[in-house]
């Protein structure tokens, strides 16, 4: 089941399978997506470009019941709560950082 917080359309439960996360990404038009943990802590990121290599990776896999915890990247770059805001740009500087998750100690998305 997809962690269902209107608040944060862009987290999704790290259990949900492809063809709900497709739904998801539908409906709330958003990608990357941040993958968490039933306690809402991060568990990794799924890009579209982590979708397009499991996909042509997995040929012969029927990808739609695949689980989003086997795709995502599980050691995406993350921001910290008392980051300071140049360490947060210095994070975003690289072209393809689209989504930074900003964490609590405890590793829960805030």
């Amino acid at each position: 089941m997809r962690f269902n917080n209107p608040q944060y359309p862009y987290m999704v439960d790290r259990d949900i399978n492809i063809f709900d996360l497709l739904n998801t990404i539908q409906e709330n038009k958003t990608m990357p997506v941040v993958v968490v943990n039933k306690d809402q802590s991060i568990y990794g990121i799924l890009s579209k470009g982590d979708l397009i290599d499991y996909i042509s990776s997995h040929p012969k896999k029927n990808i739609l019941n695949a689980k989003v915890e086997d795709i995502a990247n599980k050691f995406p770059i993350v921001g910290h709560e008392d980051d300071s805001l140049e360490t947060i740009q210095k994070y975003l500087e690289p072209e393809n950082i689209k989504l930074l998750p900003i964490l609590d100690n405890k590793r829960k998305v805030i």
